[in-house]
């Protein structure tokens, strides 16, 4: 607890899916335990009031309030609750599957030769008609792609250019960098939202959902990045000595 004059204040974690669709937890006060309500797609850092749950003043006698800070708890992917993610799909939210998470929307995944698991098959959430297979040999490469996308909620993303890189062992039966479905799309594109262009434009469908202002600006991170390189290897060249350091480095 932190505690401000007679009030109270407590973070609490609430699950995901909780936090998504509404219900009921149970929490912990040092009067008692309560169960309290959770709004429908309540936001981390939403504050919850119980009403003279905090300290009793000496001089009124009142006791102040407890003042509980909602965060978010995120499953573990041996926790992932399969009806989970398919409610989501079923409420009309945007789902984004990358590399793995690619795999696991697919139909199935096959590991035949035992690469990940001593499981030879498993189901996916078929949210697509693609199936993966484990190979022995691992993809690492970094990538440069144009968007071939007709459909979904990236259907007007086509012809964009997006950088990343790749890093898998899965061979998935489709060659598009991005495939798009009504409100759920996946690559294999790390570093996909590092694209300044495609990542506002995202963002931009998202802000006019919920009435926000659309972003006309926008930010590169790549950019951003650079400079803050740049920050530290100033910082590194003030610090250290570098002579010895390039001295080092051509002994070896």
């Amino acid at each position: 607890y932190e505690r401000v004059g007679d009030d109270l204040y407590k973070d609490v974690e609430i699950p995901l899916k909780t936090m998504l669709f509404g219900g009921k937890i149970n929490v912990h006060t040092y009067k008692k335990d309560v169960t309290i309500k959770i709004a429908e797609n309540s936001k981390t850092g939403t504050k919850i009031r119980l009403k003279g749950y905090g300290v009793q003043n000496r001089k009124s006698g009142i006791y102040g309030d407890l003042y509980l800070k909602a965060r978010v708890k995120l499953p573990n992917i041996s926790e992932l609750d399969e009806g989970l993610v398919k409610e989501l799909k079923e409420k009309g939210e945007i789902i984004v599957g990358i590399c793995g998470g690619l795999q696991m929307l697919g139909k199935k995944i096959y590991d035949p030769k035992h690469l990940e698991s001593d499981i030879l098959e498993t189901e996916g959430f078929n949210f697509f008609d693609y199936e993966t297979t484990f190979d022995e040999i691992k993809k690492t490469e970094q990538v440069t792609k144009r968007l071939e996308l007709t459909e979904g909620i990236l259907k007007d993303f086509n012809n964009y250019e997006v950088k990343g890189y790749e890093i898998h062992q899965g061979i998935s039966t489709f060659d598009s960098p991005v495939i798009c479905k009504e409100r759920t799309f996946a690559t294999y594109i790390h570093g996909i939202f590092d694209n300044s262009k495609f990542t506002n434009d995202f963002l931009n469908i998202v802000r006019r959902e919920k009435n926000m202002p659309e972003q006309k600006e926008i930010f590169s991170f790549n950019e951003f990045k650079e400079k803050e390189y740049d920050k530290l290897a100033e910082l590194l060249r003030k610090n250290l000595d570098m002579e010895k350091i390039y001295e080092i480095m051509e002994r070896k």
